[in-house]
């Protein structure tokens, strides 16, 4: 379970119960057969001002078999890792280091035609919500983060569609 510290300010996530992914499936964002996810082939930006809750998102991303880019700590070195790699979906902090907040980014994303999960202790906005694919509050649960990739990286015409093709920028 991934749990939010109350002990460590940092607001660390903690992988208290594993992170292996079962069964390595050849089906790009799809569920094996042990209930998880194989992320293989998909590029996922990790853009959060806590170094420990972007370290442990990432290595739970990569144990799902993901290519994970970042953590990034702000806006501006969130792009340049978008310049280098477009990534097919991005974990989005909405309080960045020095109080930034994230609400440009999700637009900028959002306007790319990448998918925004936004994993954060703050409410977002309404009027904000339409740019982003899921809301996760923390602490985030490994449960519910796997529901929510999920839910996200499936096309709304079939459970069985993998994340391609989702550069409309619509969102089931």
């Amino acid at each position: 379970m991934l749990a939010h510290s109350r002990r460590d300010p940092r607001e660390k996530l903690i992988a208290s119960q594993g992170v292996g992914c079962g069964p390595v499936s050849s089906t790009r964002g799809r569920m094996t057969s042990a209930g998880s996810l194989d992320l293989k082939g998909m590029h996922f930006l990790v853009v959060d001002n806590s170094w420990h809750v972007g370290k442990d998102l990432k290595a739970i991303l990569e144990g799902l078999g993901a290519d994970v880019t970042g953590p990034a700590p702000t806006a501006p070195q969130a792009r340049g890792l978008i310049a280098e790699h477009t990534p097919d979906l991005a974990f989005v902090d909405v309080k960045l280091r020095d109080g930034e907040l994230a609400y440009d980014l999700i637009d900028y994303l959002h306007g790319r035609g990448i998918r925004v999960i936004v994993i954060s202790g703050y409410a977002v906005p309404q009027q904000r919500e339409r740019n982003v694919a899921a809301i996760l509050q923390k602490p985030v649960s490994k449960t519910e983060l796997l529901a929510t990739l999920r839910s996200v990286t499936m096309k709304k015409r079939g459970a069985d569609a993998p994340l391609d093709g989702i550069s409309s920028g619509q969102y089931p």
